[in-house]
C-alpha cells in the first residue's frame, strides 16, 4: 500500500510541477508567443529598421544622390514583400518540431491558462492529502519549477535561432517584461521551496521527539 501511495504522490507531483510551470509561462509570455501576435510585432516594430539596414548594405557601393536613389528603390521593392517575408520567417520557426511536436502546438497548449491553474490547485490538494510529508514534496517541486522557469527564460534564444530575426531585439523589446516577471517568480519559488523543506525537516524532528517521548518504557 505504501508503494502505491508513493507512486501516486510521485505522479501527482509531476502533474503539479508541469501545471504550475505551464500556468506561469502562459501568464507571463503566452500571449506574446502566439504566432499572429509575433508576426504583427515584427512587421510593425522591427521590419522597418531591418529593411533600412538591408538596403544600406545593398547600396554600400553608391555615394551621394545615387545612394539615396538606390535606397529609395530598394525600400520600395523589398518593402512590398515585407509582410510575406515576416510571415514565412515566423512560420518556419513555428513549424520546427521536437520529437514530433511542433513549436506551434506547444504554444497553443500554453494558452490554456485556466486549465493549468485548475490542475495546479487539484494536484496540490492531492499531495497535501496523500503525502506523508506534503511540505517537503511541495517544496522540492517548487524548486524544480523555479529552475525550469529560469531555463525557459533563455528558450526564446533557441526558438528564434532558426530564423534571421535579431534575437536581442526580440527579447528586450517584446518578451523582456514577461521574462523578467518569470525570473522574479522563479526566485520567489526558490525561497518558498527552501522554507517549506526546512519546515518539513523541523516537523519530522518534532514528531520523532514526540514519538520517542510517548514510547512506553521497558520495565526493569
Amino acid at each position: 500500500m505504501s508503494i502505491l501511495r508513493d507512486l501516486a504522490v510521485f505522479l501527482i507531483s509531476a502533474v503539479f510541477t508541469l501545471s504550475i510551470f505551464m500556468a506561469i509561462t502562459s501568464y507571463t509570455i503566452g500571449d506574446s508567443l502566439q504566432k499572429e501576435n509575433l508576426k504583427e510585432f515584427i512587421e510593425s516594430s522591427m521590419a522597418p529598421s531591418l529593411l533600412e539596414d538591408q538596403c544600406d548594405e545593398f547600396c554600400v557601393n553608391f555615394t551621394g544622390e545615387e545612394k539615396q536613389a538606390c535606397a529609395r528603390i530598394c525600400i520600395e521593392q523589398i518593402g512590398n514583400k515585407t509582410s510575406e517575408s515576416v510571415a514565412k520567417a515566423v512560420d518556419d520557426v513555428y513549424e520546427t518540431s521536437f520529437y514530433g511536436v511542433s513549436i506551434e502546438q506547444l504554444v497553443e497548449l500554453m494558452s490554456q491558462l485556466t486549465l493549468f491553474v485548475i490542475l495546479s490547485i487539484a494536484s496540490c490538494a492531492l499531495i497535501m492529502v496523500l503525502s506523508e510529508e506534503p511540505l517537503g514534496h511541495i517544496g522540492k517541486n517548487l524548486i524544480t519549477i523555479s529552475v525550469s522557469l529560469l531555463i525557459a527564460s533563455f528558450s526564446p534564444n533557441l526558438l528564434m535561432s532558426f530564423s534571421n530575426v535579431p534575437v536581442d531585439d526580440m527579447i528586450s523589446n517584446y518578451l523582456g517584461e514577461g521574462l523578467e516577471i518569470q525570473s522574479i517568480i522563479a526566485s520567489v519559488f526558490i525561497v518558498v521551496g527552501i522554507a517549506l523543506i526546512i519546515a518539513n525537516y523541523f516537523l519530522k524532528r518534532r514528531k520523532k521527539k514526540k514519538a520517542k517521548k510517548n514510547k512506553p518504557k521497558k520495565k526493569k
